[in-house]
């Protein structure tokens, strides 16, 4: 039995209409790639679009090291005063607890040298009366 035979124009625009197709269809889909490829790009630079929009931002409002040092030695030297003010406040008020203490213990020393002092009289005027009592003039 033969092989049925086909004319070699045919046989040669099948295979150039059957590459055709292959080609063509490589192309699309490289095409297809080629738009997710852009596609995934585009997200992807539209993210760091955002990050430079959003650290562009941070830096707008962040100080100057000029000027916050600047603050940082206005504080120190403010903090460096009231430091002293109190400082100088706490030393006064040791003072007027010391004089206040003083008096106190002044105050409670002189109670004492009456008390003494009065304790003292009674005793001397107890003591001449018994003896006048004794001896009878």
């Amino acid at each position: 039995m033969t092989e049925p035979t086909i004319p070699l124009r045919e046989y040669l625009t099948s295979l150039i209409a059957a590459a055709d197709l292959r080609y063509s269809e490589r192309f699309q889909a490289q095409e297809k790639a080629i738009l997710k490829a852009e596609s995934a790009s585009e997200k992807r630079f539209d993210g760091v679009n955002e990050f430079r929009g959003a650290l562009s931002d941070m830096v707008g409002k962040l100080m100057p090291r000029a000027e916050s040092e600047q603050r940082y030695m206005a504080l120190s030297v403010e903090s460096e005063q009231r430091y002293v003010t109190l400082s100088e406040k706490l030393d006064l008020l040791r003072q007027r607890i010391d004089k206040h203490e003083a008096t106190g213990g002044g105050l409670r020393m002189g109670w004492g040298y009456l008390a003494g002092s009065i304790a003292t009289l009674v005793g001397v005027f107890t003591l001449l009366t018994l003896v006048a009592g004794h001896i009878r003039l």
